[in-house]
């Protein structure tokens, strides 16, 4: 979760120290709180902790020794909130947004579309962090494809209309995006170096919906992600003990399971 501890987008040393006491309390991985990509509209507030960018990059290097000295891993959260707005600090000072067309919710505007150049830059600022989560020690990383934001916003056939090759009326079509920048994330990383990828059903606009309706459509939407190089899902439900399809008790963690084959977070 977001905390906010990062002026200028530099975690400082109470945020280092925030991630090692918990590694110190006997916490074995630590997934952060959402770190935006090397590109200026990733985030939508000034205090969110950037991955990128010689004094961010050495804030975060102060977090990850600190955690490992305990023992811990470390593993980063990259992300691009698209057009979502950050509804605690509305009036933080933020490049402005993009998203797939326009939308962050249904019927809700949110950043300009995205042209073809804009969607190879943010596929080429997640393969950067990925690329420098590694370099800096990190033991792998997470991408943030869940509650809305910039992957989910294409993969809602609510918020991507487009007619391109990353839009159309299946599922599949609209994970192409999120697939190129898993496999640019792989191609920056080796083969060797765990890759996440954090999913949700539901969004910040609506916490009922339903990218997939049933495990075909689940197998649809994940199965191209994990060829492209996901190595865990993360699956976040808001109530975990809850059945994701009528007539068998697997939640969602337990479903993606099933269907891509993958190790699963629930």
């Amino acid at each position: 979760m977001s905390r906010y501890f990062a002026p200028g987008g530099v975690l400082g040393e109470d945020g280092a120290e925030y991630y090692r006491r918990r590694a110190a309390g006997g916490v074995g991985t630590i997934i952060t709180e959402g770190t935006g990509v090397a590109i200026d509209h990733a985030v939508a507030a000034d205090n969110i902790p950037l991955f990128d960018g010689e004094e961010p990059l050495a804030g975060w290097k102060g977090a990850i020794d600190a955690v490992h000295a305990e023992g811990g891993m470390f593993v980063p959260q990259l992300w691009h909130v698209g057009g979502c707005m950050d509804f605690n600090f509305p009036d933080s000072p933020h490049a402005p947004l993009v998203s797939p067309s326009g939308f962050a919710g249904p019927d809700i505007e949110g950043g300009r579309a995205m042209t073809q150049q804009d969607i190879d830059d943010t596929v080429a600022a997640f393969a950067k962090s990925a690329r420098l989560a590694k370099e800096i020690g990190c033991d792998a990383i997470e991408l943030h494809g869940a509650h809305g934001y910039i992957f989910d916003q294409f993969f809602w056939d609510r918020t991507n209309l487009r007619n391109d090759r990353y839009g159309g009326p299946d599922i599949a079509d609209r994970a192409t995006f999120a697939a190129e920048v898993v496999a640019a994330c792989r191609a920056a990383v080796g083969e060797d170096f765990a890759i996440i990828l954090r999913v949700s059903q539901w969004k910040t606009y609506d916490y009922d919906v339903k990218l997939a309706a049933d495990p075909d459509e689940l197998h649809r939407w994940l199965d191209p992600l994990a060829r492209a190089g996901v190595d865990i899902f993360h699956a976040s439900q808001r109530r975990f003990w809850d059945p994701e399809f009528e007539g068998d008790h697997k939640n969602l963690g337990g479903w993606i399971k099933e269907v891509t084959g993958k190790p699963v977070i629930t």
